[in-house]
């Protein structure tokens, strides 16, 4: 006998891409198999079973978040990210563990909910959504799970968080600091100061309606009592991702990546991130308090992405901000011996000669720039300075060069120097040569 699927073949849940029909089928992609196949689960475990013993001394709740989409999504290759908020509690005492999960319940959650059915479209592009939910905040928040004088913030840095209560991950509502952050978009990596418990935090593409692709960058310090007491914004040199931050004391480092935005791209229905080879990695400057946009001073490298474990060489960079031994002109000069000696270290991409102009700002990256010049200025008026200018045009020849031996499979790094030689590589002044820079 024929199969009922002979005489009456399945109907594809999407057709040329996009969804069609009110079928609950998820695509058949690698993003919906697996381990991120969604879980659609909102419930408690009471006295989970586990191998070994707990300790008993052990008293806390271990909290995570992650995407878990509800419905299958407008576009069929949609992407992991794109899935609603899903936030679990294990909650550890007296050798038992207990298991709850619940969503974050978001405007999108709530709205989706009521037409059983996806109606967001791509990630992050309001202008592939369903007409009916133009203008809705339409975060996920589901990237990470914080712990805020007695809430969980459950964050994605395209919206204003979302508070939960952390013992039943009821979703209390949208957070915005009590009326004190008022941007379209948060980060959802705030870092935390131990010693003063000051949350430090930022926005990009927070100067719009947070899906416009401004250049605009905030940053804020929240006190322990939730007392906004630093702002400032700053504009970035092209409309990119700032996924992350790195702290100090005194400074905040933020990594502008080549991960581009593009409105026209967007109101055309494509994809609103798309990865630029030819655009350098930026790394943004600011003081912690009383920041001013002309503050912020950028760094730049080869084209790269500052993720994951390459985070670390931001937040290396960030701890060796808090010595006070920085001064202009030397601060630059000491920024740049930390970002070079990163540079090699962690991201091993390239060796100083290569770095050297690559650093620079666009303005100072001349035949006649000094190293601490932030100005197009052609002339330098100091002997030490002449003396740096040859530097840079030899390194500069060197870049050029070393990129053809990476080109013909011949380049082969220098080799490790000591951390005295590797200052004097990188051109630390002395006091009396930075003294007369200084003066002339």
């Amino acid at each position: 006998m024929a199969h009922i699927y002979d005489l009456a073949p399945e109907v594809a849940p999407y057709v040329d891409g996009r969804l069609s029909g009110d079928r609950v089928k998820f695509p058949d992609t690698d993003v919906f198999r697996s381990m991120n196949k969604p879980s659609r689960i909102e419930g408690d475990v009471f006295d989970l079973e586990f191998s070994g013993t707990i300790p008993k001394d052990i008293n806390g709740t271990f909290y995570r978040i992650q995407p878990d989409h509800r419905f299958p999504p407008l576009f069929e290759d949609d992407i992991h990210f794109n899935g609603d908020g899903s936030v679990t509690a294990i909650r550890i005492r007296d050798g038992h563990a207990d298991f709850k999960q619940r969503y974050v319940h978001t405007e999108r959650y709530k709205l989706e909910t009521a037409a059983r059915r996806s109606l967001f479209g791509r990630y992050r592009n309001p202008y592939t959504d369903n007409e009916s939910v133009r203008g809705v905040i339409r975060t996920a928040s589901n990237t990470n799970i914080t712990f805020w004088r007695g809430m969980l913030l459950a964050t994605k840095e395209d919206g204003p968080p979302y508070a939960m209560d952390p013992v039943t991950l009821e979703t209390i509502g949208r957070y915005d600091f009590e009326g004190q952050i008022l941007a379209p978009t948060f980060t959802a990596h705030p870092k935390f100061d131990p010693d003063t418990g000051e949350m430090l935090c930022f926005a990009y593409e927070a100067g719009g309606n947070g899906s416009d692709c401004s250049v605009d960058v905030a940053v804020w310090t929240i006190d322990a009592d939730g007392v906004k007491t630093e702002e400032a914004w700053y504009k970035a040199p092209f409309a990119g991702m700032i996924h992350d931050c790195g702290v100090s004391k005194n400074y905040m480092v933020l990594p502008l990546t080549p991960i581009k935005m593009d409105l026209d791209r967007m109101k055309r229905g494509g994809n609103k991130f798309a990865w630029d080879p030819q655009e350098d990695q930026w790394y943004g400057l600011v003081p912690r308090r009383g920041g001013k946009p002309e503050d912020i001073r950028w760094f730049r490298a080869d084209n790269g992405m500052c993720s994951g474990r390459t985070e670390s060489c931001v937040r290396l960079l960030a701890f060796f901000l808090i010595f006070p031994f920085f001064s202009f002109p030397s601060f630059i000069y000491n920024v740049i011996y930390i970002y070079i000696y990163i540079y090699l270290k962690e991201l091993h991409l390239t060796y100083f000669s290569q770095a050297s102009t690559a650093i620079l700002p666009a303005a100072t990256r001349t035949r006649t720039a000094t190293w601490w010049s932030t100005s197009p200025s052609p002339t330098a008026t100091s002997s030490s300075g002449s003396r740096r200018t040859a530097r840079t045009r030899a390194r500069s020849r060197s870049a050029t060069s070393s990129a053809a031996r990476r080109a013909a499979g011949r380049w082969t790094p220098r080799p490790r120097r000591t951390r005295a030689s590797r200052r004097r590589w990188c051109g630390r002044p002395t006091a009396s040569s930075r003294a007369s820079t200084t003066a002339s």
